[in-house]
């Protein structure tokens, strides 16, 4: 690869043999060359390609104004959030968070405060998204001896909010205030006590964000329930059911969004999980294609439909088994592009994550 063009002396602008621009981060990697040398690999810390004129014309304003060691310190962010939390994010995030880190530090030496009025909230209904700003002031506090306050975690977390938004223009406050105010009306009518840190709760907020993100852009399921379903929560979970149609009902009224039976059945199975986390009630559900965004395709959610098990006083199919589990690694295996495109693995509670040599080999859409 070679230099088509040197924006400062850490950063560089190469060409790859198919004409790409592609932008290369690293200590030094500008230093003393020109335009039509060959790229010192070894110098390169990052590189990437912003595939917009218009995001890489502010990315090249931005480098010179702003010190390299911020664009660095972003980059890790980025990575953190692409590695860690496996999050889709648009390549604006390159531009806007550099950006902020600057102003937040500018701020922050001039004496400037500036509350985050929804802190409590973004912590609360996006903990992915929030850890990932906790790890932005952890990263500013350790390279460049900065202690940012605990609001700009909560800034910072909402970039990455919108950076993995499909419709740019959607306003991430009011995603916010119609999860609240949803939230609110349920644990009130239903009563119940809620374990924040559950896989439950988790998977129940995740569900009202994809939620709101439909009722704010209007897209609706296909509505082809199944009457089998509909009927078991309607007999075994009535409470939860009919807490379900009184805030689709709500919601029609407010907002003008007729909520579908499918709607109402989804939301009600997180209910249930909610209010029978006690009991031998067992809920499964294909939860990814919840978490990509607001619309799943036909496909995903017969997916997901097929993966509903619902045990209380009913036959199940299926029961975990060793011979299950052995089953489901080799499958996970494969699905990664086996075991040679492994570099490393780890895991928490509820996600495995992989480290793979070649992400195009995993095979995303199975």
């Amino acid at each position: 690869m070679r230099i088509k063009k040197i924006l400062n002396t850490n950063a560089i602008i190469g060409e790859d043999v198919f004409g790409h621009e592609v932008l290369l981060l690293g200590s030094g990697v500008g230093f003393r060359r020109k335009p039509g040398d060959i790229v010192d690999k070894k110098l390169v810390e990052k590189n990437f390609i912003l595939t917009d004129p218009k995001q890489m014309n502010r990315f090249e304003q931005i480098m010179g104004s702003i010190p390299p060691d911020y664009i660095l310190i972003t980059e890790k962010i980025i990575d953190y959030a692409l590695n860690f939390h496996h999050m889709e994010l648009n390549e604006a995030i390159h531009v806007s968070l550099v950006d902020h880190l600057y102003n937040a530090v500018c701020n922050l030496e001039d004496g400037v405060s500036i509350p985050n009025n929804l802190l409590s909230d973004i912590a609360r209904f996006y903990p992915d998204e929030y850890d990932v700003g906790r790890h932005a002031l952890l990263l500013v506090h350790q390279k460049l001896g900065y202690e940012l306050p605990d609001d700009e975690a909560g800034f910072i977390a909402m970039h990455f909010v919108t950076a993995q938004q499909k419709e740019a223009n959607l306003n991430a406050k009011k995603v916010i205030g119609f999860v609240r105010e949803i939230n609110d009306r349920i644990l009130a009518q239903l009563n119940i006590e809620t374990d924040k840190n559950s896989i439950s709760y988790y998977r129940y907020m995740t569900h009202l964000k994809c939620f709101a993100q439909r009722v704010l852009q209007n897209y609706h399921y296909p509505d082809d329930s199944e009457s089998t379903i509909l009927q078991t929560l309607m007999e075994q979970y009535p409470r939860e059911y009919a807490c379900s149609k009184n805030v689709c009902e709500y919601i029609r009224e407010k907002y003008g969004y007729n909520a579908g039976a499918d709607e109402e059945i989804y939301l009600a199975v997180h209910l249930a999980r909610l209010s029978h986390k006690q009991t031998q009630l067992h809920l499964w559900s294909c939860y990814d294609s919840v978490q990509q965004g607001p619309a799943f395709s036909v496909s995903d959610r017969h997916r997901e439909r097929r993966a509903f098990c619902i045990q209380k006083n009913l036959s199940i199919r299926r029961k975990p088994t060793m011979a299950n589990y052995n089953q489901l690694a080799q499958d996970i295996v494969r699905l990664v592009g086996g075991e040679e495109n492994v570099i490393s693995l780890a895991h928490c509670v509820t996600r495995l994550r992989f480290k793979l040599k070649k992400r195009s080999l995993a095979k995303t859409d199975e």
